[in-house]
């Protein structure tokens, strides 16, 4: 996932702010982490640069 992408992304569920946890990457690509909603701390994972935003029910 581009790290561009964070200005433009939110909840798919709530529509709140994401908080970027990264445990692989580099200057301008998230390989592996996670995003938690600020607001109703649903966590999505990044794997392999690929961020999963589906919401619940299409998981």
């Amino acid at each position: 996932m581009k790290r561009w992408i964070m200005d433009y992304i939110c909840c798919p569920e709530c529509k709140g702010s994401l908080c970027l946890l990264e445990s692989e990457g580099d200057e301008t690509e998230v390989l592996k982490g996670t995003l938690t909603c600020t607001k109703c701390e649903r966590v999505y994972s990044i794997e392999e640069g690929i961020a999963d935003l589906l919401p619940d029910n299409q998981r």
